[in-house]
């Protein structure tokens, strides 16, 4: 979550791959539409304009370079920045870079921009225009002190007193290896000022530096309060507690701290401890061995699991934001003595897939039409200029959509509302616009006992050898995974056989050669050979209309221990 101190209103917040706005400080949510399907990584707001927001993102192809998505009105509207151009020290053009990693200044901090990509480049105009960092480099996870920046690059600290110009070395901590899995890196450094910083050491215990960390000692500022936390006894429960801390944007000395029970696998439970002093000292009090379900609950706050990401107002210290890990978005209004839910428009509590709305959110307008079977909807949005074969931003396109609208109302019991399918192939869409290989629409069709839809497929091309490619433990297609589950789809022999004939009479041959090879180790290898004869004129499989999906040895072999010695002669002829 982001906001912004000049517009406080304005909130966004991201997950689940998609991207949300709150224009009532966290009350109520909008989704925001970003131009492309994408994995978005990070979210960032400037601190100067609460409509210029960034979203970091990474292509679904993970052959493509990561991008940087750019609005400058709160999120209607998106443009794509990377490659940014960039200055070299002597003056010159760079050759423009793809940020793989931001910095941007939070809360009410004013400072320079940095990203990286292997090279460190720094804006100071909001991220319009970028100067390579030749001198001192910055790390991530910059603290402001005031006067003085503060960074943490796992066991370094650096400090700038130059706005982040230059940086120098000020302190390495002693590396602290142990075989458990706590071991990790000092981290949650805050500058409390400019001399005096805290910092959680690899033990979960903290330390304090009051000397622009020169040097330090075990805290005894209070943060002491903080340490890690064995059991009180081993026979009381298993697992200990650790500590995280932030400050307050709005006001330095208000700091909130989240103390999570961790037994080694899923966090149970996290207690909310409160400090107005600047941490001296904390509300409620910590006990040993104390569950935050048990001990400290918050009335209205969710028992067990974690929050996976707080916001404390920039403005406001009593208005706090707690994202929790198993779902949902709570709020206090009373610096944390009271919460209610203020998840509404976020749409994240149903579990993804099995409501509408939630597979809606996010998608262009076709992909929403044909999400609420709106008719009407979807011929303003054709006739508009869309193509009915352009993907969604989560799914693969309309026929996937279709399909995703019958799921979700099955699994909800609600009134199951006609398919689309028919007229979405009459205006043109196909079964090749599905750019996700790992879609399986044949496969969700026949769970759906849509019984027609999977001859329409074959017949149009569909590729049920796609997902071969993506899978490394088990690479077989789609076809291998229903003949292996037959008797859960009642697929007989004699359907297998017409979907067969239906692929060949097509003659588009789509991962032939892996269609072979499913059906050979599927116990079918007459039906394999009737498809490896009909995709190949001189050479096996020169036919196919796509990539080839799998070893021709392979294939070989597979018809050898079928006896399909012949064939396997003549394929293993061409490989010489």
């Amino acid at each position: 979550m982001a906001q912004s101190a000049t517009q406080p209103d304005w909130v966004y917040g991201m997950g689940g791959g998609l991207v949300f706005r709150s224009d009532d400080r966290g009350k109520t949510w909008s989704p925001l539409r970003l131009p492309q399907p994408a994995e978005y990584k990070t979210l960032h707001l400037d601190p100067k304009d609460a409509r210029h927001v960034l979203v970091l993102a990474r292509s679904n192809d993970s052959k493509e370079k990561p991008t940087l998505l750019e609005s400058f009105d709160g999120g209607l509207h998106w443009i794509q920045r990377a490659p940014l151009k960039f200055f070299e020290a002597n003056g010159s053009i760079g050759d423009g870079f793809f940020p793989t990693q931001l910095v941007v200044p939070t809360g009410q901090q004013l400072a320079d921009w940095w990203a990286y990509d292997g090279r460190w480049l720094r804006s100071s105009d909001s991220g319009q225009t970028w100067h390579r960092q030749t001198g001192g480099q910055p790390v991530f996870g910059v603290v402001q002190g005031g006067s003085v920046s503060y960074s943490l690059d796992d066991k370094v600290l650096q400090r700038s007193r130059d706005g982040g110009r230059s940086w120098e070395k000020v302190y390495e901590f002693e590396p602290q290896i142990k075989s458990d899995h706590h071991s990790r890196n000092p981290s949650n450094l805050i500058a409390l000022s400019d001399n005096e910083l805290v910092i959680r050491n690899s033990e979960g215990n903290w330390l304090q530096s009051k000397d622009q960390g020169s040097s330090w000692t075990p805290a005894s500022n209070g943060f002491q309060n903080l340490d890690r936390q064995q059991p009180a006894s081993a026979a009381q429960w298993m697992g200990e507690t650790w500590c995280r801390a932030q400050q307050s944007p709005a006001m330095a000395q208000v700091l909130l701290a989240r103390c999570t029970w961790d037994n080694g696998s899923w966090p149970s439970s996290t207690c909310f401890h409160f400090s107005k002093d600047g941490g001296k000292s904390w509300t409620p009090s910590r006990g040993p061995g104390t569950q935050s379900n048990q001990d400290c609950q918050s009335p209205g706050l969710r028992k067990g699991w974690a929050p996976t990401s707080v916001l404390l107002d920039a403005t406001n210290p009593q208005v706090i934001l707690a994202a929790w890990q198993a779902g949902g978005l709570y709020r206090s209004d009373d610096g944390g003595k009271t919460w209610q839910a203020s998840d509404t428009g976020l749409l994240f509590r149903s579990t993804p897939g099995t409501n509408i709305d939630w597979i809606a959110a996010g998608e262009p307008p076709h992909i929403q039409a044909v999400l609420y079977r709106d008719r009407v909807a979807l011929m303003r949005a054709l006739e508009s200029g869309i193509d009915i074969n352009n993907p969604g931003n989560r799914l693969g396109g309309v026929l996937e959509a279709d399909l995703a609208a019958r799921e979700a109302q099955s699994q909800l019991g609600d009134v199951v509302q006609p398919m689309m399918w028919p007229e979405l192939r009459k205006a043109g869409a196909t079964s090749f616009a599905v750019w996700r290989q790992d879609a399986r629409l044949l496969t969700r069709a026949l769970d759906l006992k849509l019984d027609d839809i999977p001859y329409d497929l074959i017949r149009s091309g569909y590729d049920w050898g796609a997902s071969a490619t993506v899978r490394t433990d088990f690479p077989d297609g789609e076809l291998f995974d229903l003949l292996r589950r037959s008797e859960r789809f009642g697929l007989a022999p004699a359907q297998v056989e017409r979907w067969v004939n239906t692929y060949i009479t097509a003659a588009r041959f789509p991962s032939a050669d892996q269609t072979t090879l499913d059906l050979l180790n599927t116990g079918h290898p007459e039906l394999a050979v009737r498809v490896l004869k009909a995709s190949s004129r001189r050479t096996p499989f020169d036919r196919q209309s796509t990539e080839l999906r799998t070893p021709t040895r392979l294939i070989v072999e597979s018809l050898e221990k079928a006896g399909k010695k012949y064939w396997a002669k003549r394929v293993l002829a061409t490989m010489q």
